[in-house]
């Protein structure tokens, strides 16, 4: 039977259907260096999906970007990682880097792999990515080609924003009705930077990662909020100190933190910084919470 596209998409306003176009992502990529990880870094991912891997298992990387997954894994004893992602500009950069991996350019919607060749693909993001775009040919193509090229009993993993009632039906469906699989459903916390630049997009008027980042009341607000999703203020360790180091202004948010113990409106005062909407992280429905969490559907495609 003839499988057709699944009308949902997440476009609002501010987002724009480059995400899954190839030129979008390569002007990004030039103007970018170093590495970058979407939600979760493999630390993170390691406890959940450890047990669907082995030292032998053929991965597939979807929509790789400048990640260091596939290195982690690598450094893990998963050798056998084959990375692929649209843009050619930051396949050559990754390449450069990372000479002992396999980085290929290819477009994850349209793959020329054969059917059934990895024992374990991943997605962590490209699927987020494209459903901004409006068109809901993208995401339902990555769906499929992703469980095509899966063996039978090996699995395809989204690692998405998108919690079980976005998420979970949708990709049953793009699947299809006449296909065996099942769905192991997993939730996990964001990293630091996944929500600061959560909570960028959520207090820039555009929805703008770069306006945000260039309004000093919006990114004040943002790094407050992101280090009070990510970590409990009696519970830092040096690893997590350091990570903050990266960014300014962090360590005083930490200070700030630490002395008024989560109280906003004093530690709003002491940054001086007016005016800075606290209203969005008291919010305790799901739409707060995806700040917090990313969330895995692993498919274990049945014969």
């Amino acid at each position: 039977m003839e499988k057709s596209p699944i009308k949902e998409s997440e476009s609002s306003k501010g987002e724009t259907i480059g995400y899954s176009k190839k030129t979008f992502w390569d002007e990004r990529f030039s103007q970018e260096s170093g590495n970058f990880d979407w939600y979760a870094d493999w630390e993170q991912l390691k406890p959940k999906l450890i047990s669907y891997l082995t030292p032998s298992s053929l991965i597939l990387n979807v929509g790789c970007g400048n990640s260091k997954l596939a290195y982690q894994m690598w450094k893990d004893n998963f050798k056998n990682i084959i990375n692929i992602d649209i843009s050619g500009i930051v396949i050559s950069k990754m390449k450069e880097q990372y000479p002992n991996l396999n980085y290929i350019e290819m477009d994850a919607t349209k793959m020329t792999f054969p059917n059934n060749k990895f024992d374990f693909v991943i997605d962590k993001g490209t699927l987020d990515a494209i459903m901004c775009g409006g068109d809901p040919n993208p995401p339902f193509e990555l769906i499929n080609e992703m469980y095509r090229v899966t063996k039978y009993n090996g699995y395809c993993c989204f690692v998405t924003h998108g919690n079980k009632e976005s998420r979970f039906d949708y990709i049953k469906k793009c699947i299809g009705e006449d296909e065996k699989f099942n769905i192991i459903y997993e939730v996990l916390n964001l990293n630091f930077m996944a929500n600061l630049i959560n909570s960028l997009r959520n207090y820039s008027k555009d929805h703008s990662i770069k306006n945000g980042m260039n309004d000093k009341n919006v990114f004040i607000a943002s790094l407050l909020d992101a280090f009070m999703n990510t970590y409990n203020k009696d519970d830092l360790s040096e690893e997590e100190i350091k990570e903050n180091k990266k960014v300014e202004l962090c360590l005083k948010l930490q200070a700030v933190i630490n002395k008024f113990g989560g109280d906003k409106e004093k530690m709003k005062k002491e940054l001086g910084k007016n005016p800075i909407d606290f209203k969005k992280m008291e919010n305790k429905n799901d739409e707060g919470m995806r700040k917090k969490h990313c969330y895995l559907y692993i498919v274990k495609k049945l014969e």
